[in-house]
């Protein structure tokens, strides 16, 4: 409706990786691991009931999130940890599935490690019509570094790098102090 909105869809690689450590891996490389697993429809049912799907934005997922909601049902989970990771892959899917419809979402831009889990982009796509742009590596790569400086930027120029739809901060404003030496 003209407006912008920003939030956590859902949580991904951070859960990815925490599942992937259980085997002694830093994360499931290309999602294979995911892929070698077996969808757990009850587990599926239960990651898709959490009550942050129900919160309307702004909404952030931060670790004490994950912690105190995600990784209890995942630790009670009996299943191998390449079944838990193919049941997550899919739970992501779905909840980025559910984001793009209620947004009327066509194309999305995709970064962050979670690109290169080919598996991910798979599952997502079976659950999309949405043209998916994955940039270039350096891209991917560097991206929190590109933002924070564009934010440094906004700051140098005295505009708005903190909105309120995204924050859900009382109001848009120019955030951060300069120093000149």
């Amino acid at each position: 409706n003209g407006k912008r909105l920003a939030y956590d869809v859902s949580p991904c690689n951070m859960i990815l990786n925490f599942l992937s450590k259980k085997v002694g891996k830093d994360f499931d490389q290309f999602g294979k691991m995911a892929q070698s697993g077996q969808t757990n429809l009850e587990l599926l049912s239960q990651l898709n009931k959490i009550n942050y799907y129900d919160t309307d934005p702004p909404k952030s997922l931060g670790k004490e999130y994950l912690d105190n909601f995600f990784i209890p049902i995942l630790n009670q989970s009996k299943l191998s940890t390449n079944d838990m990771l193919s049941t997550f892959v899919e739970h992501v899917a779905i909840q980025m599935s559910k984001s793009f419809t209620s947004c009327n979402i066509v194309k999305s831009f995709f970064t962050g490690g979670g690109v290169f889990n080919q598996y991910l982009i798979a599952r997502i796509s079976y659950y999309t019509q949405v043209d998916i742009i994955i940039p270039d590596n350096d891209t991917v790569n560097f991206k929190e570094a590109i933002i924070f400086g564009f934010l440094g930027v906004l700051r140098v120029l005295n505009q708005n790098n903190c909105l309120a739809f995204s924050t859900g901060a009382y109001r848009d404003h120019c955030s951060g102090d300069v120093y000149m030496l």
